[in-house]
C-alpha cells in the first residue's frame, strides 16, 4: 500500500475517534440529567450491558421496576437530538 494511501487510513480513524469521542460526550450529558434511579439502570443495562434481571438485583430492585424505568429513560431521551438514532434506544 503506497504511503499515502496509509496516511488517509489514518488520519479518517482518528477523525472517527474523534467524533465518536464527542458524541459520548454528548450522550453522557443527556444522560446525566435523568433522573438517579433511570440514570442508573440506563448505565447497567444499556452502557454494562447487564441483563434487566441483573440490574435489578444489582440495585435491590424488582425487575418490574428496572422495566419502567428504562422506558421512562426511553421515552425522556428518545426526542433528544443526540439519541435520534434509534439503535442507541434498543
Amino acid at each position: 500500500m503506497p504511503l499515502n494511501e496509509i496516511d488517509l487510513d489514518h488520519a479518517d480513524g482518528v477523525a472517527a475517534d474523534v467524533d465518536s469521542e464527542r458524541r459520548m460526550r454528548e450522550i453522557r450529558a443527556v444522560v446525566g440529567r435523568l433522573p438517579a434511579g433511570q440514570r442508573a439502570v440506563v448505565e447497567l443495562v444499556w452502557w454494562s450491558g447487564c441483563s434487566m434481571q441483573e440490574a435489578a438485583e444489582a440495585l435491590g430492585l424488582p425487575v418490574g421496576t428496572v422495566k419502567s424505568r428504562l422506558a421512562r429513560a426511553r421515552a425522556r431521551l428518545g426526542d433528544q437530538p443526540v439519541f435520534l438514532q434509534r439503535e442507541e434506544l434498543a
